[in-house]
């Protein structure tokens, strides 16, 4: 399986995405791991990406709504409440990298939310950032 992480130079959601994935991927020899900077809108429509982060799973984006559209913008995730998180939720990731014999549908729609610059007031400008907190099983 091949996962492309895709993202704006400086994106504050990729450390969060990262952390999940590095829990995740413990033990998948299976899985290669890249990433890949989007500095265009051009770039996006080539490479896919709807928003920063992107996590492509074989070219595939599991989180995209059907009418997405290339974005470099920053781009938040619904969680099965309807909140916005600054990442998918640890389920909806591990449904997303499950083996191509055991997959499920992705649990839809990152949106994009805003240009480039403005992710990270977005994400500094609420004091609990959406996202945090679900980084994984509990340990304890």
């Amino acid at each position: 399986m091949e996962l492309v992480v895709l993202s704006v130079p400086d994106c504050p959601n990729v450390a969060l995405l990262d952390e999940q994935l590095a829990t995740l991927l413990v033990g998948r020899d299976d899985v290669q791991l890249m990433h890949r900077q989007i500095t265009d809108l051009d770039q996006a429509n080539r490479e896919g990406m709807h928003g920063s982060p992107t996590m492509l799973v074989d070219g595939t984006d599991p989180f995209a709504d059907p009418d997405a559209t290339p974005s470099v913008s920053c781009r938040l995730f619904p969680d099965d409440r309807g909140h916005l998180r600054r990442s998918p939720s640890f389920a909806a990731l591990t449904a997303a990298l499950a083996p191509a014999s055991a997959a499920s549908p992705g649990a839809g729609g990152g949106r994009a939310a805003g240009d480039a610059a403005g992710c990270a007031a977005l994400v500094r400008g609420n004091g609990t950032s959406a996202g945090e907190g679900d980084t994984g099983p509990r340990r304890g």
